[in-house]
This record gives structure tokens, C-alpha cells and sequence, in this order.
């Protein structure tokens, strides 16, 4: 009897363990990102004469922020708390840093926060502003890409059969397997280019 009651205790708790498993990955799927707009509304209650940690508080409810909602009320690390609610999350990492710094050290939360927020605004316009230079020299590289297949068949309109040649003539199966290569080469070539511009943000 008592070995049966030990077993039922053992499933009950191993099955409240993996409801609370389920529930914190919800929790972690609902919180919303924050951004430069979030933090100017901070900086707003802020400068107004809220109280800094329970505007927090209301901030992070709206944004479904529960452990950064529970650690601003009770005065616990606002960096450890921001981590379990957006991992991985470099702006908000750098918001927790900016706040806990400000808070040891004494100095004015509003200007940090301010600089930050100009910070986010600019890398984001500069991204865009990037993707969009970008978004041409791609587009140029997918119509060069494209450039030998549109020679091909406006050749077969002016009367040359250059398929049958690449598949009969030995130079043809050589120009063709070079094509190949090359197309293959600069496709790679054009994308590490823009991978390594886009990392420079």
C-alpha cells in the first residue's frame, strides 16, 4: 500500500513537472520584444515623476514580461530577470545592463535610457537603409546569373540551335560545364559579399 501511495505521489509530481515545463514555454512564446518605442515610454513616465521600477512593472505587464514584472516590484535583478523572459535578446540584455548600472551607481536613469533608445533608431534606420542599397546590387547579380539562359533562347530566335551544340560539340559540353562553375562561383561569391556588409551593422 505504501509502495503504490510513493508511486502515485512520483507521477502527480512528475506530471505538475512537466505542466510547469509547458506553462514556462508558454510564458517565454508570449513576451514581447521590446524596442526603442518601449523605452521612450519609460523615459516618459520617468520624466514625468513616476516612480522608475513600478512604471517598469506596468511596462513589462503590457508586454507580457512576467519575471521582469515580478523582479521590478520586488527589487530583485532586473538583468537575470530580462533573460529568463527574452533570451538571447541583445537589445534587451543591453536595456537590463543600462537600467542595473544606472541603479548601482546612482546616476540618472533618463539620459542613459534617451542615448539608448537613439542608439536602437539609428542602427534600425541604417539597417534599412542598408537592406535597401543591398536589395539592387542583388537584383544586378540574379539578372547576370540569368544573363547566359536569356542568350541561349534568343539565340534559338535568331536561328542558332545552341543546345544541340552544347550537347554534340565537346567544346560545348567544356563551355557549358564552365558556365556552370562560374554561375556557381559568383552566386557564392555575391552572397558572402552582402553576408559580410550585413554583419558590419
Amino acid at each position: 500500500m505504501n509502495k503504490l501511495l510513493i508511486a502515485m505521489i512520483c507521477l502527480l509530481l512528475v506530471n505538475n513537472f512537466r505542466n510547469l515545463k509547458i506553462v514556462r514555454k508558454k510564458i517565454k512564446s508570449n513576451a514581447i520584444p521590446i524596442d526603442e518605442n518601449w523605452i521612450e515610454e519609460i523615459v516618459n513616465g520617468i520624466t514625468n515623476g513616476l516612480v522608475p521600477r513600478i512604471h517598469l512593472s506596468k511596462m513589462c505587464d503590457e508586454n507580457n514580461l512576467i519575471n521582469t514584472n515580478f523582479a521590478s516590484l520586488n527589487g530583485n535583478s532586473i538583468t537575470e530577470a530580462i533573460k529568463l523572459d527574452l533570451p538571447n535578446d541583445f537589445v534587451a540584455d543591453s536595456f537590463a545592463n543600462v537600467w542595473q548600472i544606472c541603479e548601482e551607481n546612482g546616476a540618472a536613469l533618463s539620459p542613459a535610457l534617451i542615448q539608448f533608445s537613439q542608439q536602437l533608431r539609428t542602427q534600425k534606420e541604417l539597417t534599412a537603409e542598408l537592406s535597401g542599397s543591398l536589395a539592387g546590387a542583388k537584383l544586378s547579380a540574379w539578372v547576370l546569373a540569368f544573363l547566359p539562359l536569356f542568350g541561349v533562347v534568343l539565340a534559338g530566335f535568331l536561328g542558332v540551335n545552341s543546345i544541340k551544340w552544347i550537347q554534340t560539340s565537346q567544346y560545348g559540353k567544356l563551355t557549358f560545364i564552365s558556365a556552370l562553375i562560374l554561375e556557381l562561383l559568383g552566386i557564392i561569391w555575391v552572397k558572402s559579399i552582402t553576408q559580410r556588409i550585413t554583419r558590419l551593422i
